[in-house]
C-alpha cells in the first residue's frame, strides 16, 4: 500500500496559526517583562529576550508538527551535496546582499522624502543588529545577538517558510503559486519588504534546483552574517557615537545607486539559472 505524503495533509493549518500565536506571544511576554520587571535591563536584553523565546520556540514548534504529521526532516533537508559547495554559496550570498542594499534604496529612498517620520521610524531605527550602550560595546549581549542572528534565525526561517510551508502549497497548489505565497508571508515579518520578498523568491528557486534544504539555509547564514560583519565594520571605522540617521541614508544614494547597476547582469544570470518551472520535481515528494 502506497504511504501517504504528509504534505498532503493539512499542515499549514496548524503552521500559521502557531506563527501568528508565537509572534504575538513573544511580544505580550516582552512588554509584560518590561512592565514588571523590578531589575533594570538595557534595552538589548529586551531585544536577546524576545529573539530567543520567538525563535527556537518557533523551530520546536516547526519540528514538533511537522514529526506530528509524518514529515521526515532528513528527507525535507534533501540530498547531501559532496564536496559542500561553500565558495559558490558564499557568492551567491554576496550576490543577495547586493541585490538586497539595491531594493532598500528603491524602497525607502524616494519615500525619505515624501515621508521621512516613517523611514526614520520603520527602517533606520531599526537598521543596525550590533548593540552599543553609553559604555561601549557589551561583549556577551553582541555574541548571544551574532549566535542567534547567523545560526538560530536563518534554520528557523528556512525550515518554516521553504521546508515546511512552500513544500506544502506547492503540493496543493503550484511551484510558482507556493513560491510566491510563501516568500509573501515572509516579507511580511522584516522591515524591507521588497528586498524579503526577493530574497525569499530566490531561496525558493535555489532549493528546488539544488534540491537540498541545507543549502539555502547555509546561504542564509551567510547572508546574515554578511549583515552582521558590515554593522561591525561601521562601528570599527566611525566609533561607538556613529549615529546613522535619515540624512546619512540620503547622503549615500550613490551605495544604492552602485547596488543597482551590479545587481543587473547578476540578476538576469541567475533568473535564467535558477527560475522555477512547473515540472520540476518537489525535493520532498
Amino acid at each position: 500500500m502506497q504511504s501517504i505524503n504528509p504534505f498532503n495533509r493539512p499542515l499549514a493549518r496548524f503552521l500559521i496559526p502557531t506563527l501568528i500565536l508565537l509572534y504575538v506571544g513573544s511580544d505580550y511576554l516582552l512588554t509584560y517583562i518590561i512592565d514588571h520587571s523590578t531589575t533594570y535591563l538595557k534595552w538589548y536584553w529586551y531585544s536577546l529576550i524576545d529573539m530567543y523565546v520567538f525563535y527556537p520556540t518557533l523551530l520546536l514548534s516547526v519540528i514538533w508538527i511537522g514529526r506530528s504529521t509524518g514529515v521526515s526532516i532528513r528527507q525535507l533537508m534533501g540530498k547531501t551535496i559532496s564536496p559542500f559547495p561553500y565558495p559558490t554559496l558564499l557568492g551567491q550570498s554576496i550576490f543577495l546582499y547586493i541585490l538586497a542594499l539595491a531594493s532598500i534604496y528603491i524602497t525607502f529612498y524616494p519615500l525619505s522624502f515624501i515621508r521621512p517620520d516613517f523611514v526614520t521610524e520603520w527602517y533606520i531605527n531599526g537598521l543596525s543588529n550590533v548593540y552599543v550602550s553609553e559604555e561601549g560595546f557589551p561583549l556577551l549581549p553582541n555574541i548571544l545577538n551574532f549566535i542567534g542572528v547567523t545560526t538560530i534565525v536563518p534554520i528557523t526561517e528556512e525550515l518554516l517558510f521553504r521546508g515546511y510551508l512552500f513544500t506544502r502549497w506547492a503540493h496543493c497548489w503550484s511551484i510558482r503559486k507556493a513560491a510566491v505565497l510563501s516568500s509573501l508571508l515572509f516579507a511580511l515579518l522584516h522591515v524591507d519588504m521588497l528586498g524579503s520578498f526577493i530574497f525569499g523568491l530566490a531561496m525558493v528557486a535555489i532549493y528546488v534546483k539544488t534540491r537540498s534544504l541545507l543549502t539555502i539555509i547555509v546561504i542564509h547564514v551567510f547572508f546574515n552574517t554578511i549583515g552582521m560583519c558590515w554593522g561591525y565594520a561601521e562601528l570599527y571605522l566611525y566609533g561607538y557615537d556613529y549615529e546613522y540617521t535619515l540624512e546619512t541614508f540620503q547622503r549615500e544614494w550613490w551605495l544604492g545607486l552602485v547596488s543597482i547597476i551590479l545587481m543587473v547582469p547578476w540578476a538576469l544570470k541567475y533568473i535564467k539559472s535558477y527560475i522555477p518551472k512547473n515540472h520540476w520535481i518537489l525535493p520532498y515528494h
